[in-house]
């Protein structure tokens, strides 16, 4: 859902993206960086995300010139008219965030670059959009979006200094809504440019008029603010190559396969690469019909404005050096979680890889590594990994070596892995409910999924007979070092025999996996829990078919009304008025007003029905509900993951999360109502008869959900042919408000075949 108005907002505005306060404030940021949490807004929530669409609206076009040709000024307003909508439903859609210490530390470096022009300091405002792709966006009400995967990346405070004053003359110089109106200018034919040009050619005039804006703003970010301050001009071509390689991870680090290797658990040479691809990646790539230039034009664009500045004591940090790293390492943190939701589990595992060599023992980063190798191998046994972003040959730098080892793994064998990690974290967390949550799950992949038990492992290290008399002088390891053994006794030099040929052999075992669990052979809690659990799946997997065959034969059965719920959380509803005739599609006045219609209705048919509810909507929240807006943002996040289910199982630890919001609003059930209104369509046995009637059709739908259970406690789904009108969604509302209400009498229930 929220993706979709994201994507669109890219899409339809044309924005413009630079690259496809105090010592409380500090002090937080050091104490976020110990104590990770996924981010959440802080602070008074400001205007913009809690204004009336109306009210913005009125605002910018009161702004337009009336000395422009009235075709420019009816432009403008349609584009006022779009982003506004767009615009809010980015920052009502659970993925921006506003206060916290990231953007703390981001506006402070904002205040150097503007310190020369409050006017315009106060009207930027930076947020956090909660995207993995290093970008900057900058909307024409001067909004500034500094992605968490930019932040991951950045090398210094001055890369970011440069962005956001590049990004600040977007805003300054009317870029957005400048685009937007040379858009339409060149797809129309009007002015210069003739009805004839073909559609090639006016793509390639919109992207040349694209590149010269970013041009611009390189120019002018330079000169107007970035040279004003005392930071590196070295930052500036620097800021180009971080952003030219942001496809890659923050960091080239080599996976080292000693990470999960034990001496009995070794993989075999096979499964790994001689050598990985190198990068290619080249300044000078085609930008023919690009928004942007190629970083060889924008670096060679600068090289003579570049000159005339002085660049001695320079510095690439001026607020903090120390902040910097610490959010920093945040969004790195962040970024894992964000690999997560968008199913890019192999890139969460290598950037959990890179954390852990920094904070080897942190909870968060260890438990992410295990959630990662459940997923890959629950994808891997059900057959699924080419839905995920898995292909090997794709990838350039130190990275491949991960994907290619998971390319070559098979799903019992990475199963194994799973177990073995889990079951190791476990030892170390054995009260952690979450992770004792996971190894349940790896022991599920193991007995279910791949029908092993504990007696298809081998609890004994590898043993080879080594003839004394035979042992020489020194002992040559794998990378070719030499031990010198002299001094060393005869079972001494045995031993180190014995390891060295022993790994060579595990390495030539095609059942290297059988080994996985050599180290907890004398675990007795370890084989306990595995026989007990594959007795379990023992007895599942012989009925397995019949519950296939009867859950696929038994019809969905509903309970019939009365479910006796005195209270339920009603989420911000979706509206939707479509006009399929219209370049817009979106009727944004009309479906920003029906929204708010839907509200009301929901709030005065739950007061008919005596049902309590908390209404969760921008709407309704006044600048001090920050605690409400999180809880929102939450729930929505948490109720597209029920709606879209991709984790097979292996969720994020978010149960504290879910009793809070139960006990902070007293229940634990969540509602979520929409409706969509389009047409208008021919009218079909009208239309036969020669008459030009047209006709709409209204889709009514309400979600309840058990945030216990993670069930669907109801779904409605109606059709109606009409728009929608007030009585016949009040109906229906009452009709499911009383349902949810009344206690049930007796065990009746309804069938119904879908």
């Amino acid at each position: 859902m929220k993706k979709y108005f994201f994507v669109t907002l890219a899409c339809v505005l044309l924005l413009n993206e630079s690259y496809a306060q105090d010592s409380l404030a500090q002090n937080k940021i050091h104490k976020s960086n110990i104590n990770y949490t996924p981010f959440e807004a802080e602070g008074l929530i400001p205007p913009d995300f809690i204004e009336e669409y109306t009210s913005k609206l009125r605002g910018d076009i009161g702004k337009i010139d009336e000395s422009d040709r009235r075709r420019v000024r009816k432009l403008q307003e349609k584009f006022y008219t779009r982003s506004n909508y767009y615009i809010n439903q980015i920052l009502q859609s659970g993925d921006v965030i506003f206060g916290g210490p990231v953007l703390d530390y981001a506006n402070r470096v904002l205040d150097v670059v503007l310190i020369d022009d409050p006017k315009l300091r106060s009207e930027v405002r930076v947020y956090l959009l909660n995207e993995p792709y290093a970008n900057a966006t900058t909307t024409d009400n001067g909004i500034i979006f500094l992605n968490t995967g930019l932040i991951a990346r950045l090398e210094n405070e001055a890369q970011l200094a440069y962005i956001l004053s590049h990004e600040v003359i977007h805003y300054k110089n009317k870029h957005v809504v400048n685009s937007y109106v040379k858009k339409d200018d060149i797809t129309s034919g009007d002015n210069i440019f003739k009805k004839s040009l073909s559609f090639e050619q006016k793509l390639y005039k919109i992207s040349s008029y694209s590149k010269d804006l970013e041009l611009e703003s390189d120019k002018y970010g330079l000169k107007d603010y970035y040279s004003k301050t005392n930071y590196s001009l070295d930052a500036i071509n620097s800021s180009f190559d971080m952003l030219m390689h942001s496809y890659l991870p923050y960091e080239n680090k080599k996976f080292e396969k000693s990470f999960f290797e034990t001496e009995a658990f070794v993989f075999p040479d096979s499964y790994f690469l001689d050598e990985v691809k190198a990068i290619s990646t080249t300044e000078e790539y085609d930008d023919t019909l690009s928004t942007h230039p190629n970083m060889k034009k924008r670096k060679e664009s600068l090289v003579e404005q570049i000159k005339k500045y002085n660049n001695d004591g320079k510095q690439d940090f001026i607020v903090s050096k120390e902040d910097f790293y610490s959010v920093r390492d945040l969004a790195r943190k962040e970024l894992l979680r964000l690999n997560f939701r968008d199913l890019d589990y192999i890139d969460a595992l290598y950037n959990a890889y890179m954390l852990n060599q920094q904070y080897p023992n942190d909870k968060y980063i260890e438990t992410s590594i295990i959630r990662s190798l459940l997923l890959i191998a629950a994808y891997k046994n059900d057959e699924e990994l080419d839905d995920l972003k898995s292909s090997h040959y794709k990838m350039e730098g130190e990275q491949q070596q991960l994907y290619y080892l998971i390319y070559k793994l098979k799903g019992k064998e990475l199963s194994s892995l799973a177990l073995k990690e889990a079951w190791k974290l476990h030892k170390k967390y054995p009260n952690d409910k979450y992770i004792e949550e996971l190894t349940d799950i790896a022991f599920h992949e193991i007995t279910v999924e791949n029908k092993l038990g504990p007696d298809n492992f081998i609890y004994t290290k590898p043993e080879i007979i080594v003839d004394s008399s035979s042992l020489d002088s020194a002992v040559t390891e794998e990378n070719g070092d030499t031990i010198d053994t002299e001094g060393l006794s005869k079972y001494e030099r045995i031993k180190l025999r014995k390891a060295s040929v022993s790994k060579t052999e595990v390495k030539k075992n095609k059942d290297f996996y059988k080994y996985a669990f050599v180290d907890y052979a004398n675990d007795s809690v370890f084989m306990e829990t595995f026989k007990k659990i594959d007795k379990e799946a023992g007895r599942r997997r012989k009925t397995n078919e019949d519950e296939e065959e009867l859950y696929a034969s038994t019809p969905f059965k509903r309970k019939n009304l009365s479910l006796g719920i005195d209270k339920v959380i009603f989420m911000s509803p979706n509206f939707l008025r479509l006009n399929i005739y219209s370049d817009d599609v979106i009727e944004y006045k009309k479906t920003i007003k029906r929204t708010l219609a839907l509200e009301d209705m929901m709030e005065q048919t739950a007061a008919i029905a005596k049902l309590d509810y908390e209404l969760l909507s921008p709407s309704k929240f006044s600048n001090l509900d920050v605690d409400k807006f999180n809880d929102l943002i939450f729930l929505s996040n948490w109720l597209e993951s029920q709606l879209n289910p991709t984790n097979k199982g292996v969720s994020e630890n978010i149960d504290d999360r879910i009793n809070e919001i139960i006990e902070t609003y007293d229940t634990k059930y969540i509602a979520w109502a929409g409706q969509i209104t389009s047409g208008p369509y021919p009218d079909g046995l009208l239309f036969a008869f020669g008459i030009p009637a047209y006709t709409h059709y209204t889709q009514y739908y309400f979600f309840l959900f058990n945030l216990e259970t993670k069930e669907i406690e109801m779904l409605e789904f109606y059709n109606n042919r009409g728009k929608g009108r007030n009585d016949f969604v009040k109906s229906r509302l009452y009709n499911t408000f009383l349902q949810i209400k009344l206690k049930k009498k007796g065990s009746n229930e309804f069938e119904y075949n879908y």
